[in-house]
């Protein structure tokens, strides 16, 4: 993120706004899920890097991407860019996993759904909208 993109009016007026603005932007990019996911993972033909660690993709048969919370829609996208040869080879699978979970005899399942889905659909719920 650029600084100027964050400069309000006060900050603009404060003989140190600058490097405030500075400061936000920096801290807005260390939380970036992309970015997050693209500093600890990447990919060099064959060798799949997670942190300090390399592996060989081809005696890999099957990777997870596990993820929760706001942030793992984001990251779990990040991860498929990294990790696909090729984009459309990536495909995201809820309900095989869905079937998978609900074959371990689980009480609880997790479904992964957009906040702004549920957003929509509340809004939608209320008379008069």
């Amino acid at each position: 993120m650029q600084p100027d993109q964050l400069m309000t009016r006060s900050l603009r007026e404060s003989p140190r706004g600058r490097a405030l603005a500075q400061i936000m932007a920096t801290a807005l990019d260390a939380v970036d899920p992309d970015r997050a996911v693209r500093r600890f993972l990447r990919r060099d033909h064959d060798a799949l890097y997670v942190g300090d660690r390399a592996y060989d993709v081809r005696r890999l048969t099957r990777i997870f991407v596990v993820g929760a919370g706001k942030a793992g829609a984001p990251m779990a996208a990040a991860a498929a860019d990294i990790l696909a040869a090729r984009p459309q080879a990536m495909q995201l699978r809820y309900l095989q996993t869905l079937s998978n979970i609900a074959g371990d005899r689980t009480n609880t399942i997790v479904f992964p759904m957009p906040g702004e889905l549920l957003n929509l659909l509340m809004r939608h719920d209320k008379p008069g909208e």
